[in-house]
This record gives C-alpha cells, structure tokens and sequence, in this order.
C-alpha cells in the first residue's frame, strides 16, 4: 500500500517480522487482536503505530519516518491534501493488509467490513473470560472466608 503526499511518499510493506513486533510491543496477541481493537477504538495513536512500523521509503531502503510524531504530521498532511478521514484512512489500510493476507484469515470485503464493526472483533475472549473468572471465584472465595479469623 502505497501513502503519497506532495512531498512524501511512503509504502506500507507488512512482514513477519513487523507483524510480530508490533504486536509484542502493544502486549497484543496477534495482529487481528490489535488492529481491530484499534479500528473499533478509533484509536489514531494505535494508527499511527501500525503505519510507522509498516512504513518503507519508496525504493525499500530505511525508514521514512523518525518517530511516531512524525507519522501524525503526516497523516495531518494526507487528510488536508487527500480530504480523507481517520476512518477512510483505516479502511484502506484494512483492505491491504487482508489482501496480503496478513490476518488470520483473509476475508472478502463483507467479512472485513464486518470485523472492522464489530466492537468484539479485536478482544481476547479467552483472556477476558479467564479475568472475569478468576474474579468471580476471589469475590466467592473471600465471601466464604468471610469473618473467620486467620
């Protein structure tokens, strides 16, 4: 995917080992978890992130970017230019990491429109039900426990 302002164009290339990384740093579980967490956040932040660890200059060779700040500046420039929206923005970047074939699974558009609406499609279920149980079982246990002396 490629990201084109006047003065600044940028190729987003997905890989393994970006994927793995991104990921990681985030405390995600996999690149579905993030990227739709992020998408159904809003999160620009999250946005951001995902283009500066996928992002190449033009002919492939080092990074275009210097930070992430740098990346908030230009998607400022690629919105006022290109009169796109945050959302317009994770659309396309949706719709090129499943033609890649980076999600677990690729799917058509429908399923890709319908994950990326889906407020549940980036939540770790199994994680979330292992908290919810494991607080469940402490508020019954110290319930049971409660008034005896140790």
């Amino acid at each position: 995917m490629i990201l084109k302002t006047e003065n600044k164009t940028v190729e987003l290339v997905p890989t393994t080992r970006k994927i793995v990384t991104m990921t990681k740093e985030n405390k995600a579980k996999n690149l579905n978890e993030y990227f739709f967490s992020v998408v159904n956040d809003k999160n620009i932040e999250g946005l951001a992130n995902i283009i500066y660890s996928f992002a190449e200059n033009e002919d492939r060779k080092g990074k275009p970017f210097n930070n992430v700040y740098d990346v908030y500046d230009f998607i400022d420039t690629i919105r006022s230019e290109q009169n796109k929206s945050y959302n317009d923005l994770f659309n396309e970047l949706g719709e090129a990491i499943n033609e890649m074939g980076f999600f677990n699974e690729k799917m058509t558009k429908d399923q890709l429109k319908s994950a990326m609406d889906n407020p549940m499609a980036g939540l770790d279920m199994k994680k979330m039900i292992s908290q919810s149980t494991e607080k469940a079982i402490t508020d019954v246990v110290s319930e049971e426990f409660r008034g005896y002396k140790a």
